[in-house]
């Protein structure tokens, strides 16, 4: 079998990003329209499966293309309930022990 020429390649391409461009036109409709996910594509005679896929599809692509953002992890301490609130040190370390408020100190 003959291996697909550039010009070959690049059609594919242009299609692909046709067919992307028409689906992303399809989502921006459907959340002016109002309308469910499954009413919108029953009302222009997609299959729902057809639609979900492109949506899982292209917001994959997003998800991808996206920054990675910063995680901050916040240590928590959990008291039971029924432990007085005298029996609960002020440790300092959380939000209502730095700020001086009214709110429990976990």
């Amino acid at each position: 079998m003959d291996k697909p020429s550039f010009a070959h390649s690049q059609t594919i391409e242009n299609d692909l990003a046709a067919q992307q461009q028409r689906w992303l036109d399809h989502f921006q409709q459907c959340q002016k329209s109002g309308l469910s996910m499954v009413a919108y594509a029953r009302s222009q005679g997609i299959q729902e499966k057809t639609f979900y896929y492109w949506r899982s599809r292209l917001l994959g692509q997003q998800a991808e293309q996206a920054p990675v953002k910063d995680i901050t992890f916040h240590q928590v301490r959990v008291t039971p309930p029924g432990v007085p609130q005298t029996a609960r040190s002020g440790c300092r370390s959380c939000c209502a022990c730095r700020t001086g408020s009214n709110a429990s100190c976990n």
